[in-house]
């Protein structure tokens, strides 16, 4: 799980955190310049030289082999984006010696270039990893594989693993100000706006995943019985208390949301909390509501214009330091036990998997094979409500 700044009304498939773009907005990354051309928030970087870096020999011949001059990374902005151009993207850019452009994923372009129905211009983008599976049984093309030479994500699900690029497990979390509510609130807590009066922040038109199972959890329903969602069940829900939402169309609005006090309650991924931390607002996450996990990467498209590029890209992330750098400054779930493991203690705490937070992962079999009914349940939220 997209955190857009992409394109607010337009209903398309964006995922979890295939929208986490955790920051107040599209930040451009430091030392990356605006695009010539580009459209809004699109960012590049040009460098050449070399990086150090442990690195296999089959991941360093993928690098040696590059002779793309650009790689373009489609995402969501934010302080997500922010971190990622720090720790991944800068350093590959030096070391194979090519330019990052990060288009900003807007609607439904992206499921077209991955689904094969429109040419990519992206070499890869943002997304849910069970993105994977759902191109794999509609998609016109074949997804690229992963060359073996690339280790293979070991807290990842086959097939996925296969095609999943640098993975990060988010999750939708209950974060508010300090001292707003008197205790750490349940998703039950959250739905009960009499106890707890106030404008309660949560997804807007187009986000479906961390819809539902908030509401399900509200309403009673077991964690370890959440999937298959019963869909007619949380729409009751969430409109019980329809008067008192306001409803985000980007990920960094949570943060201006929450800031200017407009909600005193927010349901979005934990990385927006992390952001607002970091910046020195004082908020939290309510742990006591269950985390909702899902896992998010990139996935290269098919017939990417720089595939050689990608491909090596696939493989430098893969780097365990730089995997548990990630994880340290966004407090996004690795890909790899191993750069979990790498973790300071007390920083694996903010992480949502942590097992002290009784984490409910989201079903990836159950979301690709739902997926269009999960477009039909949210338009016909958002009309019944209007």
């Amino acid at each position: 799980m997209s955190d857009r700044t992409d394109g607010p009304g337009g209903i398309g498939r964006r995922a979890f955190l295939g929208r986490a773009g955790v920051g107040l907005g599209a930040l451009a990354l430091p030392g990356f310049l605006a695009a010539c051309g580009g459209g809004d928030g699109e960012t590049t970087t040009t460098s050449g030289g070399s990086g150090a870096s442990s690195e296999s020999p089959a991941i360093e011949k993928l690098l040696a082999a590059v002779t793309s001059k650009q790689l373009v990374v489609a995402g969501f902005g934010g302080t997500t984006q922010e971190v990622r151009g720090k720790v991944f993207l800068e350093p590959f850019a030096k070391r194979v010696g090519l330019r990052v452009v990060q288009p900003l994923v807007d609607g439904q372009l992206g499921d077209q270039m991955l689904l094969g129905e429109v040419p990519a211009k992206w070499d890869m983008a943002h997304s849910s990893n069970w993105m994977v599976l759902y191109a794999l049984k509609k998609g016109k093309k074949p997804l690229p594989k992963l060359p073996a030479g690339i280790p293979r994500e070991d807290l990842v699900a086959a097939p996925i693993n296969e095609y999943s690029v640098q993975t990060f497990v988010t999750a939708y979390v209950a974060g508010s100000l300090k001292g707003t509510f008197p205790t750490e609130l349940s998703w039950a807590d959250f739905y009960d706006t009499k106890k707890f009066p106030g404008k309660r922040i949560v997804p807007g038109p187009g986000y479906y995943e961390g819809v539902a199972e908030p509401a399900l959890l509200a309403d009673g329903v077991n964690p370890d019985e959440l999937y298959p969602l019963d869909l007619e069940r949380a729409a009751h829900k969430i409109s019980s208390i329809w008067d008192d939402l306001i409803f985000y169309n980007q990920y960094p609005q949570i943060q201006q949301m929450l800031s200017s006090k407009a909600g005193s309650v927010a349901s979005g991924p934990n990385g927006i909390i992390t952001g607002l931390q970091n910046k020195g607002v004082d908020v939290v996450i309510n742990w006591k509501a269950n985390p909702i996990t899902a896992a998010n990467c990139f996935i290269i498209n098919p017939d990417a214009p720089n595939m050689d590029a990608a491909v090596a890209y696939a493989g430098w992330v893969t780097d365990l330091k730089r995997q548990a750098d990630f994880a340290t400054q966004t407090h996004y779930g690795p890909g790899f036990q191993k750069a979990f493991d790498m973790v300071a203690p007390d920083v694996r705490k903010q992480i949502p998997t942590a097992p002290e937070h009784h984490p409910v992962p989201t079903s990836e079999t159950w979301l690709a094979e739902h997926y269009d009914e999960l477009i039909k349940f949210n338009e016909k939220l958002f009309n019944d409500n209007k």
